[in-house]
């Protein structure tokens, strides 16, 4: 568990600043027909509060009140006892408790100006073994989102990146109090450069068009996928992907009335060490929609695809199409539920955020399509956008963005990916609650690159509230279960239950002092059967204590 990451808010100034233009650039176009991104309370989030608000869109109270842009800084140190300091991890059993010294300073950089929107936070993280030396390790935290106006009205250039960490064997679920030793811990990083035109016609519509590169690295340790019990994630470990892609779409005005349409393409090309080297995803599509009423909108979308990738011995040529309705209740509701036939397969495709009552909303969404390990990634990336709690959430859905996850490990192999996920939120007057379930299965596609891959299933649900016992003083608890299955020669499956209960205290407007206390435990099968491991005692209990002071 990052506690320096949960504790770390940078400041920014509202987006009802008199000095800020409200008129938004356009902003980049996600990629077309993807797999929706990961949805969810990110566990990792300071206050979730804000969080929430920001992302739907809602008024939030200035927190600064300087010049347009504004740098941050702070300093979080913590002691955490853990009974289990070799938990999950491949190589290093039975190494029994640990005391780990955690030091981590952190910058963010946020500008609102006209001509540059950018909001950078930096947070390393150095972690110092009393027992276990070897286990000392230094981590890179990071992310990004630059969006510069190089030409008003016609040109813009948009620059993303993120850095983190998630488990090499997975099994712990979208979020857990587990600190990852080195043998478990593999670094993900990601950076894109999109230049792209974008000019209004007026009344007649918009023209947009770019061309955009993606870097995607995964970093594992050396032993990762040399042991073929590992077989059954396929070919995994260090990798990396280099995506080359070229869009161009036409979208009509309001001249049309009711009926929208907007004819586009969206071209990928790819290089990498795994399954897509070589490959290419070629889309052209004719999307319609048109208003009935206020509240429903109906959908349709025909087109073709040219998808290829021959090191997975996996082709596509043929047609694409979808038809739905997307309804509208209120201002802050909408949820889109479609039929849809893409990278030669069908399949239901629904996303909404709804705004049930004043202090209830719901969202979430299923989808399913052919993707990797990174280029699901790269997705979540060219959707992301940081809010001014350093948190991510998703622009097509208006809600909070997991963008990573310890549920599976980074398997390189091209799978057929169905994904759900929804969460609920309540946002009382001193409770903040979030109750969210994800479920996500993949199943081999194509010739496998290395070890042969296996079908995987993983189902999790979380409760978290953070309740206000004082203006200066909050109560945390989290509680996770997840079943995690994975197809080998032998079945690998485990069940874990991951929970956590803190207490935050503010000593002044810019020191935060807290106490942690929970853990991962496993509760049915062998959560890591499916490293080999099956005799591993993954249960691991975590006591913490630290602070967290912002300049």
């Amino acid at each position: 568990m990052l506690v320096g990451t949960m504790l770390f808010s940078p400041l920014a100034r509202a987006q009802s600043d008199p000095d800020v233009s409200t008129s938004a650039p356009p902003a980049l176009p996600t990629p077309t027909d993807s797999v929706l991104p990961r949805t969810g309370i990110d566990t990792a989030v300071s206050d979730i509060r804000e969080h929430l608000l920001q992302t739907y869109g809602d008024q939030v109270k200035p927190t600064y009140s300087g010049p347009d842009w504004h740098i941050d800084a702070m300093f979080g140190a913590s002691e955490e006892f853990t009974s289990n300091v070799g938990t999950q991890a491949g190589g290093s059993l039975n190494r029994g408790s640990d005391f780990i010294t955690q030091l981590q300073p952190g910058i963010s950089f946020i500008d609102t100006t006209q001509r540059l929107q950018a909001n950078i936070a930096y947070q390393p993280i150095g972690q110092i073994y009393a027992r276990n030396s070897d286990f000392s390790q230094f981590q890179q935290q990071a992310t990004g989102n630059v969006l510069l106006t190089a030409l008003p009205g016609w040109f813009y250039v948009d620059l993303r990146g993120s850095i983190s960490q998630q488990s090499v064997y997975g099994g712990l679920g979208p979020a857990s109090t587990v600190t990852l030793a080195p043998d478990n811990r593999e670094t993900v990083s990601s950076v894109s450069v999109s230049p792209y035109l974008a000019r209004s016609l007026g009344g007649a519509g918009t023209v947009q068009l770019g061309v955009g590169y993606v870097y995607s690295a995964t970093d594992a340790p050396n032993q990762a996928g040399l042991n073929p019990s590992f077989a059954g994630y396929g070919a995994y470990g260090s990798s990396y992907l280099a995506t080359k892609r070229a869009f161009a779409s036409y979208t009509t005005g309001e001249n049309l009335g009711r009926l929208s349409n907007r004819i586009g393409t969206d071209d990928n090309f790819y290089d990498g060490g795994g399954a897509l080297a070589g490959g290419r995803r070629i889309l052209v599509t004719d999307d319609v929609s048109y208003a009935i009423s206020r509240v429903v909108t109906l959908l349709g979308q025909a087109g073709y695809e040219d998808l290829a990738y021959p090191r997975s011995d996996y082709f596509y040529s043929g047609p694409v199409g979808s038809g739905g309705v997307k309804l509208t209740p209120n201002r802050n509701s909408n949820v889109t539920v479609e039929y849809r036939y893409v990278d030669g397969f069908g399949s239901a495709y629904v996303q909404g955020s709804a705004q049930v009552t004043a202090r209830i909303r719901v969202f979430g969404g299923y989808s399913a399509g052919i993707s990797t390990f990174e280029q699901d990634t790269q997705t979540m990336l060219l959707d992301t956008s940081n809010d001014a709690t350093g948190a991510a959430a998703t622009v097509l859905q208006a809600a909070p963005l997991l963008g990573g996850t310890n549920a599976f490990s980074a398997n390189q192999n091209l799978n057929r990916l169905h994904r759900l996920d929804a969460t609920a939120t309540y946002l009382g007057v001193v409770d903040t609650v979030t109750a969210s379930v994800q479920h996500e299965t993949t199943s081999p596609v194509g010739r496998p690159v290395g070890y042969a891959p296996a079908s995987t299933s993983g189902t999790f649900g979380s409760l978290t509230d953070s309740h206000e016992l004082t203006p200066v003083m909050s109560l945390n608890l989290f509680v996770q279960y997840g079943s995690n299955r994975t197809g080998l020669l032998r079945e690998g499956s485990g069940d874990t239950v991951s929970v956590s209960v803190g207490l935050n205290r503010s000593f002044s407007p810019t020191l935060t002092g807290y106490v942690r206390a929970g853990g991962t435990y496993v509760v049915g099968g062998s959560a890591f059967a499916a490293s080999g491991y099956q005799g591993l005692n993954g249960n691991d209990t975590t006591v913490i204590v630290g602070g967290v002071k912002r300049f």
